[in-house]
């Protein structure tokens, strides 16, 4: 095979790998938010928990302040009662007294009610604190988890980038210009396999005689249809008999099975 073509090969190898490698790299960020959004929403929960427990005994701070406010009334008017002189002031005076008792009976149930909402809401609070603790030590574990990989696939990344500028320095000329101009255009790939007088990425049929010229990849050649650069491996070898089907010919570039929906 020519060596530039051999390299061009190599050369888009390297460059799909590298953009596969970085797509990976680009998702860490994403995931760390992701994982961050539900640990914060783990929190407000508890935040607003808690709000609602103090805002409960706020109102019943408010109720025992009327309470207190309420008996203080009803000691002044059965102090008052001793006093009266006629029976229509003592009859007056007495539903004075039963109106305020009234009113004690209402804010007592009031705060009764608030006591047991207030009991409540604490146990949701227990709650919340006990999902966030466990929330925070899963999230924690994850984040590890993904900046080791992160590392991991960004060490593997920098020698991918190392061994495709390597690669690019081996193809000089037009027959890089060629490459970097296509393969933007062609999702990446901008060398293409020949089979059966076919351009595998687009599909288009080959003319024979130019098809012969690609078998024999002695020099760069391009799809009439897509402009891609073609190269030729031939295709796998029939089974020897009662030996079973053989396994399909591994092609020498990722993206020969891929489809390109740009073709």
């Amino acid at each position: 095979m020519d060596p530039v073509l051999q390299s061009l090969i190599r050369l888009q190898e390297l460059s799909l790998e590298q953009a596969r490698l970085q797509k990976i790299l680009s998702s860490f960020p994403l995931e760390i938010e992701s994982i961050d959004r539900q640990s914060q929403e783990a929190s407000s929960a508890l935040t607003a928990a808690r709000e609602s427990v103090e805002e409960g005994r706020k109102r019943r701070r408010a109720h025992e302040a009327e309470l207190q406010d309420l008996e203080s009334r009803l000691s002044k008017y059965n102090a008052q009662l001793m006093q009266v002189k006629t029976n229509q002031e003592y009859k007056a005076m007495q539903k004075e007294i039963e109106g305020v008792r009234g009113s004690v009976g209402a804010v007592e149930e009031k705060i009764l009610l608030l006591m047991d909402e207030i009991e409540s809401l604490q146990k949701k609070v227990a709650g919340e604190e006990v999902l966030l603790a466990q929330r925070k030590k899963e999230s924690d574990a994850r984040k590890a988890e993904i900046l080791k990989s992160q590392e991991e696939i960004a060490a593997e990344a920098a020698k991918v980038e190392a061994a495709r500028m390597e690669a690019s320095a081996g193809v000089r000329g037009e027959a890089l210009e060629m490459f970097t101009r296509i393969a933007p255009l062609r999702n990446g790939i901008a060398v293409a396999r020949a089979l059966d007088e076919r351009c595998l990425e687009c599909k288009v049929r080959v003319r024979p005689q130019i098809f012969a010229e690609i078998r024999k990849n002695e020099r760069i050649i391009q799809c009439d249809s897509c402009q891609r650069i073609l190269y030729y491996l031939p295709p796998p070898a029939a089974p020897a008999d009662g030996a079973g089907a053989a396994p399909p010919a591994t092609p020498e570039k990722p993206g020969d099975a891929k489809a390109d929906a740009s073709n």
